[in-house]
């Protein structure tokens, strides 16, 4: 599962640059590379930060891409190739994982810590105010939920296989999906270094009640996947997570997925309620 999840996360990523470098744009700066800068939010939280940015005079359009599967757990190539061509590259571990400080409860504070972020990014010498936003599932999710907040630095987002909605991507057709639910919430919550292919994930999804699957197969509990085993209809509970508001989104959006991919239908169902209603043609 976490070889999975890494596939995923590096597909998305290869993705962009693939499509940048069909366009036979050059290389154009070196790169200078500042890394484990720690972003503040008003709440006191750090937020790790690598920022990889043009070697030249600026200041520069910036990339934003806010992550849970570690900031430097590639080779930052896509970082690169954006900076080599006069953009600024800004890579950031959410609230709560790997570098980052806080309590990581998926996407839950992501429209707020994203709006704070945006808002940093603008600020800073280097940028001239204007952000794209990138990266597919989880990531994707970063970019959505901030969105009907609205920040006017953001000019474009680029979602690959995500969602709006974190209920309807977390519950597919119906119900939670515990070959995803269960066993991405086990990866996210693994301790730094475990081996997750030692965990018997046939056994583990086996177990009986679900209330406790989690100390079952981790011996821990996983309070955020506790309750979403306790709020499987879309109720109050989601509704702070619920960003396909699409009507409050007034910035255009690539809609990358896949016929075959789990998040097709969220991937459709965005494209299709931006058309119906998002708030100016530009964004339709």
């Amino acid at each position: 599962m976490a070889l999975f999840l890494r596939l995923v996360v590096t597909v998305c990523l290869l993705q962009a640059t693939a499509w940048a470098k069909a366009s036979g744009s050059q290389a154009e700066f070196g790169v200078v590379e500042q890394l484990e800068v720690m972003v503040p939010l008003s709440d006191g939280a750090l937020l790790a930060t690598n920022l990889f940015l043009p070697d030249g005079k600026g200041p520069w359009p910036a990339v934003l891409e806010r992550t849970p599967y570690d900031k430097g757990g590639g080779d930052n190539d896509n970082a690169r190739f954006f900076a080599e061509r006069g953009y600024a590259y800004v890579v950031q571990d959410v609230r709560g994982r790997f570098d980052s400080e806080g309590v990581f409860d998926p996407v839950r504070a992501e429209a707020s810590d994203g709006y704070e972020v945006q808002a940093w990014v603008a600020a800073q010498p280097w940028s001239d105010g204007s952000i794209a936003t990138t990266g597919g599932s989880y990531v994707g999710m970063t970019q959505w939920q901030p969105a009907p907040l609205g920040h006017p630095a953001v000019k474009s987002m680029l979602t690959v296989v995500t969602g709006a909605s974190f209920y309807d991507v977390a519950h597919g057709q119906g119900a939670l999906p515990l070959a995803l639910g269960a066993l991405w919430a086990m990866f996210v919550t693994d301790p730094p270094g475990y081996d997750a292919s030692t965990r018997d994930l046939d056994a583990a999804l086996k177990l009986l009640p679900l209330s406790t699957l989690d100390v079952g197969a981790t011996g821990r509990q996983i309070p955020f996947f506790r309750n979403w085993l306790a709020h499987p209809t879309r109720d109050e509970y989601w509704k702070p997570v619920a960003a396909d508001r699409y009507e409050q989104i007034d910035v255009p959006v690539l809609h990358v997925g896949g016929w075959y991919d789990i998040f097709a239908v969220d991937t459709i169902a965005d494209y299709e309620g931006m058309v119906a209603r998002a708030p100016s043609k530009k964004t339709r």
